[in-house]
């Protein structure tokens, strides 16, 4: 199963969790889409009819 990311352009796309970790790597995306909820890579991630999700990666504590 895919996981939808969301790029840095605002252009949204589904990866394998093997191409996320590297994209996380290479600070290519915005966030990702992770069971019901947006987790941000670096700043802020503005969903949900503009409400910002201040949410930071596990992955970078």
């Amino acid at each position: 199963m895919g996981i939808l990311v969301l790029y840095n352009n605002n252009v949204y796309d589904v990866v394998d969790e093997e191409r996320l970790d590297a994209l996380i790597a290479e600070k290519k995306i915005v966030g990702f889409h992770r069971s019901d909820e947006w987790v941000t890579v670096g700043g802020k991630l503005v969903k949900d009819g503009g409400r910002v999700n201040g949410k930071a990666d596990e992955r970078e504590r």
